[in-house]
């Protein structure tokens, strides 16, 4: 029996598997935690692809006759991912926020960082 005080829920132990003619057991409550960090693996590819996208965004705003450089881009980006990353992870936001308003405060740290960035380098 696995759950939570007050809700437990009777699981069994294994299971026979039809392909291969194996047994195989559940994982039980190692399930919950394979759930946070599937999500929590979605939310850092979301900022992977934020961070990208602001740091195109900001060098797409400088007057360059040739356009952006696509290694400084992705550098630019890289440090944009890691100072929301850090937010993200840190043990601070997470007691306070949960689920999508930390990862949209994550994404308005990213939007800071580029808008600050952008007029330092102005």
């Amino acid at each position: 029996m696995i759950g939570l005080p007050g809700n437990m829920i009777e699981t069994p132990k294994s299971c026979k598997d039809g392909l291969f003619g194996e047994w195989q057991t559940f994982p039980g409550p190692g399930m919950i935690l394979s759930m946070r960090t599937r999500g929590q693996k979605s939310s850092l590819l979301i900022l992977a692809m934020t961070a990208l996208a602001c740091s195109r965004a900001m060098f797409a705003l400088f007057d360059d006759p040739e356009g952006p450089n696509l290694l400084v881009v992705i550098g630019m980006a890289a440090v944009i991912y890691l100072l929301s990353s850090a937010v993200y992870l840190s043990k601070r936001l997470s007691r306070r926020l949960q689920g999508f308003k930390r990862s949209s405060a994550a994404i308005f740290i990213q939007i800071f960082v580029a808008a600050a960035f952008y007029l330092g380098l102005r």
